[in-house]
């Protein structure tokens, strides 16, 4: 290829990857501003909407973390502020929408009228509190006018192609890193598995973000993997945070029928969380951990990948 050709197609490419990846930003902090502004809209947040909330706020901060070389600090920082306040005003209003669902079934629902008022009252206090939040953020104009300076100090950015594939191969490594350091950390207490599964969904949603042909097969399989342990250490976070609030719901009755009752229902809750730890051992093994580990180390750098290594499905197979 003649000097000038190659000079063209290096520009194609850098403006090519610019454009897409100022179009994923934009669209991912517009959808967080969209489902908010439902959200403020409609007082009575459903649970769809707030389910909805919560995902997007974790891809745009992924979409934050893997392109932040290249945008402009004060705003990036503001916006992830703004994001993680979001996402745990909707945080509450989910617990709530989890526990109500969980003591549904008839044969739940005399236990469910104990705690169901409060349950109730708590949801529409965070739901409040996610509309006051919205309202501060998104209808004030302020949310957009970060976003619009975000993506337009990204596309106006003197970047080339080949910084942004290696800064986002260094901050895609680097939120591996993070989650293989938190894998090894033992998992006898919940602060521990907590910080586990943070680091895990950090993985999950930035992986989302990254389609590289080459690492296909192992994107698949990490991504069922991660999925797992989101959802077993979901399990486990569900059940403590019952175990609080009916604790809570305890001492705010002086019944002695209800008190009896919650009492019940808090020794059930930490009983299901101690089992939900326990199948999570049990399936988190070494072995599990080992074989995990060396998908993760092989997609570390997508642009040198030798060959294909794929999860052990035996030693990962999920506990029933």
């Amino acid at each position: 290829m003649a000097a000038p050709e190659m000079q063209q197609s290096i520009i194609d490419d850098t403006e090519t990857l610019v454009a897409d990846a100022a179009l994923t930003i934009d669209r991912q902090l517009q959808a967080v501003a969209q489902s908010l502004d439902e959200i403020v809209s409609h007082t009575a947040a459903t649970v769809r909407q707030i389910h909805r909330l919560r995902i997007s706020t974790r891809r745009a901060t992924a979409t934050l973390n893997l392109y932040q070389d290249w945008l402009p600090a004060k705003e990036r920082l503001w916006m992830r502020s703004s994001l993680r306040r979001i996402r745990r005003a909707a945080g509450e209003a989910r617990d709530m929408d989890v526990l109500l669902k969980r003591y549904a079934r008839k044969n739940r629902r005399r236990q469910r009228k104990v705690f169901a008022a409060d349950c109730k009252r708590e949801r529409r206090r965070a739901v409040r509190r996610l509309s006051r939040v919205g309202k501060q953020i998104v209808r004030t104009g302020k949310y957009t006018r970060r976003q619009n300076k975000l993506v337009s100090a990204f596309r106006t950015s003197l970047i080339t192609a080949l910084q942004i594939r290696t800064g986002r191969r260094e901050n895609w490594q680097e939120t591996v890193q993070n989650f293989l350091r938190r894998s090894h950390e033992p998992t006898d207490s919940l602060k521990s598995l907590h910080r586990l599964r943070v680091k895990a969904k950090g993985v999950r949603y930035v992986l989302e973000l990254v389609d590289i042909a080459d690492i296909q097969p192992q994107r698949k399989d990490a991504l069922e993997v991660l999925g797992e342990i989101q959802k077993q250490l979901g399990t486990v976070n569900d059940h403590e945070v019952a175990r609080r609030f009916f604790k809570l719901c305890r001492k705010r009755t002086s019944d002695a029928k209800d008190r009896k009752t919650l009492k019940g229902l808090i020794q059930r809750e930490r009983r299901k969380r101690d089992d939900a730890i326990a199948d999570f051992r049990k399936w988190w093994c070494p072995a599990a951990l080992e074989s995990f580990r060396a998908v993760l180390v092989e997609m570390i750098d997508w642009d040198e990948m030798p060959g294909a290594v794929v999860v052990d499905r035996e030693v990962l197979r999920v506990v029933t």
